[in-house]
């Protein structure tokens, strides 16, 4: 395994995006840290797609079937 840039802090893997990678390594063994990481990862997507949504419904007809 290569990195282009290899950073202090994420030796792991080069992601370019976290969100476009569910799962880190192979195997599903995912060291304390990087599940940290990904849960935040994870919940920053969420917030920015929920943000993202409301806006959008906000602009456009709010429908009733749109909210969960």
């Amino acid at each position: 395994m290569s990195s282009p840039s290899p950073s202090p802090a994420v030796t792991s893997t080069p992601m370019p995006d976290a969100a476009s990678v569910p799962s880190i390594s192979p195997g599903g063994k995912l060291t304390k840290q990087e599940k940290k990481e990904q849960k935040r990862e994870e919940k920053k997507e969420l917030k920015r797609e929920r943000k993202e949504a409301a806006q959008q419904g906000e602009t456009a007809s709010p429908s009733p079937s749109a909210t969960p």
